[in-house]
């Protein structure tokens, strides 16, 4: 007889081997095979060649719930498969019967109908060369599948997380896309007029104006500017979300440049009766180095927030060093407005928040600039806070890095003011913050200021010092006061022959058309719109003193004079710009200078001008109908461009996000000035170029 397959189990060689051997008789070799099965973990079931059952373990009784009485003679696949395992079952049983080593993982049925996860194993038993039945072995993979199970979920849910989180962070990106394409597309449609209406502005200025036209220009200049703070705003915050907000220190005037931020503010201050002031601590620079825009943008979102939530009383900004450092300047942005609860302080500073919802419908915004306003005073190298009591008020704190200015050209007019030092001056105001910002002020000048709080008081006071031969030198008076007004006052004390002489300055929340009539009448030598700035009122005073003295005084004169232009020799400048209103605008600006400029309206004609005839330098805005500004000046450098010298282009754009100015180098441009244009720093530019 052959010898039996190797992938079955044929005993009688075992079986003889057993029998014949002299350390262990057949019976005992048995039991200890039955042993073995018995205690086996895994469930055994020994079946004849008809696959009916002949012996199970305890192992197989304790996973399938049977005994093996009740089993005994039954077929295999009757037992352990339902009618859906059915075909599998008598497949694996073939498999098991024809002599191959059958495997697999599947289900079987207990007693009570549930279904466990089992591997089955398979082998046909020979006996003597001859098939003697099958060995079924069956291993519970319940918690392994339950573990396969969990972790093909965990695997799933995380694949299907990555796919969303991929989609959602492509649809992030284009919606990044379009909002920076749609930024920049807004920034080009309101720059472009903004660039118009500040720009005549500033040539408006440069005419001969009276007093009264030259303060409602300057008024109208600083509210266009503030409009345009507002549209940064807007791209600043784009700007915050992406991380590339940025800070441009300069030297620049602290003092000037609170006056000029406060003024706007006026009008607005005026129709509430809320008292506008600002005072800045004397041992505080000048001049000092930081930047100014953003300065400037903190404390038009501070103050128009504190004016929008201030009903009544008054909005004051005071300015100091911190805790005594020169190296840090600390701001305070006071109300008496409707205050904010304590838990809802912190939202403030939130991106589109505000403390209370009812407060967008009751005086609009946002609430975009504290959070823009917050981040820019981290990026100064200080901090934001909020200190506020419902019904009382609130006070927004900021800080930042300051350095000492470089040698200012250009001095302060307190420098001019001799005889201010030891003048006595009265200050009539009825809100005790003015009259002591105004007495800190004056007495920095280094006169000796004293108060009053109202008309009756002055009157008692001028009196007073009449009578001791101590005269005042100045009365500044507030025109809206309860009771007697500044006017009022001014009239009782012309009909009094002895302070008929006296140099009067009259103090207005808000100029009308009659004040500088009324002034005249009353021979008030000027007014003064609140909040009043050092510079501002050595100003007045200045022309005050003029107009005493009899000597000639204008207000172009009386102010500080504005640095000169840089010199730059003619030029012949094609300048390509769309809009008519900046074409004209450029072409006055550069005729005044000296200039000779050649106007088109797209890149197309600047590309045929500039083949035409040479040009010794070119403005050239970006964005234009037809061809644009890049691909002219890209046509321009590669064609046209003279071997032996390179013409200056320089771009003029109203976009302003920072990859602009990227794009313009690299389309071979030489500078890049963002409209509006500041003319300082277009003759700059010029003077630059034109000597390199």
């Amino acid at each position: 007889m052959s010898d039996p397959p190797a992938d079955r189990l044929d005993v009688s060689e075992k079986e003889r081997a057993v029998r014949s051997s002299p350390a262990v008789g057949g019976t005992r070799d048995r039991r200890y095979l039955e042993s073995l099965v018995q205690c086996s973990p895994l469930a055994v079931l020994m079946l004849d060649n008809d696959l009916r059952i002949e012996q199970c373990n305890p192992a197989f009784e304790r996973l399938f719930q049977h005994s093996q009485e009740e089993i005994l003679g039954r077929y295999v696949d009757d037992l352990l498969a339902n009618d859906k395992l059915r075909e599998e079952a008598l497949s694996l049983s073939r498999s098991a019967r024809s002599g191959e080593v059958a495997q697999t993982e599947a289900r079987r049925l207990r007693k009570d109908g549930s279904l466990v996860d089992v591997r089955i194993h398979g082998v046909q038993v020979v006996v003597d060369g001859e098939p003697a039945g099958v060995v079924a072995l069956y291993e519970d993979i319940t918690e392994r599948k339950r573990a396969e199970l969990e972790l093909n979920a965990e695997k799933e849910l995380s694949e299907r997380f990555l796919a969303v989180a991929t989609q959602a962070k492509e649809e992030a990106d284009a919606a990044n896309r379009a909002k920076s394409e749609f930024l920049a597309n807004m920034s080009h449609e309101i720059r472009t007029p903004m660039n118009a209406i500040i720009g005549m502005i500033e040539l408006a200025l440069d005419t001969e104006l009276t007093p009264e036209q030259l303060d409602y220009l300057t008024i109208v200049q600083a509210s266009a500017q503030s409009l345009l703070g507002v549209i940064n705003d807007i791209l600043d915050f784009s700007k915050m979300e992406a991380g590339k907000l940025a800070v441009s220190p300069t030297d620049f005037d602290l003092r000037d440049l609170l006056s000029s931020t406060m003024k706007p503010f006026a009008e607005q201050a005026r129709k509430k009766a809320v008292e506008l002031a600002c005072g800045v601590d004397e041992e505080v620079a000048d001049r000092l180095r930081a930047d100014a825009d953003r300065l400037r943008q903190i404390l038009v979102n501070l103050v128009g927030n504190a004016l929008k939530f201030t009903p009544t009383g008054e909005v004051v900004v005071e300015v100091g060093y911190e805790a005594g450092r020169s190296s840090s300047l600390h701001f305070k942005v006071r109300d008496t407005g409707i205050g904010i609860p304590p838990e809802k302080q912190k939202l403030v500073f939130d991106s589109f928040a505000q403390a209370d919802a009812s407060t967008s419908r009751r005086f609009g915004g946002t609430g975009l600039g504290l959070a823009i306003s917050a981040r820019l005073a981290e990026l100064m190298g200080g901090r934001i806070w909020l200190e506020s009591t419902v019904g009382v008020g609130s006070t927004v704190h900021f800080t930042m890095a300051v350095e000492p200015a470089a040698n200012d050209p250009h001095p302060d007019p307190v420098a001019r003011i001799s005889r201010l030092r030891g003048a006595r001056v009265l200050v009539v105001d009825d809100n005790a913050t003015n009259r002591r910002i105004l007495e800190a002020m004056l007495n920095g000048l280094g006169a000796r200021s004293t108060t009053a709080d109202g008309a009756e008081s002055a009157l008692d006071k001028v009196t007073r010092a009449w009578e001791s031969s101590e005269p005042f030198d100045f009365l500044l008076l507030d025109v809206q006061m309860p009771g007697t007004d500044g006017y009022e006052l001014a009239g009782r004390l012309r009909s009094d022959p002895r302070f008929h002489s006296e140099l009067m300055l009259m103090l207005s929340s808000s100029p009308s058309g009659t004040d500088s009539e009324r002034c005249r009448e009353l021979g008030i030598s000027a007014y003064l719109t609140k909040p009043i700035g050092r510079a501002e009122l050595c100003r007045a005073i200045l022309r005050a003193l003029a107009e005493h003295d009899g000597r000639k005084w204008t207000p172009r004169a009386a102010s500080e004079p504005d640095p000169p232009m840089p010199a730059v020799g003619p030029l012949n400048i094609l300048l390509a710009e769309d809009n008519r209103v900046n074409q004209k605008l450029a072409v006055r600006l550069l005729e005044k200078q000296g200039h000779s400029v050649e106007v088109v309206a797209d890149g197309r004609a600047a590309v045929d001008a500039f083949s035409r005839r040479a040009f010794d330098l070119v403005l050239m805005d970006v964005q234009m109908p037809g061809m644009d500004g890049l691909r002219a000046t890209s046509i321009i450098r590669r064609h046209y461009e003279d071997a032996r010298r390179r013409t200056p282009i320089v771009a003029l754009t109203a976009h302003a996000m920072s990859s602009d100015r990227e794009r313009c180098l690299e389309a071979g441009m030489d500078a890049y000035l963002s409209k509006p244009i500041d003319c300082r720093k277009l003759f700059a530019t010029l003077s630059e170029l034109a000597s390199a």
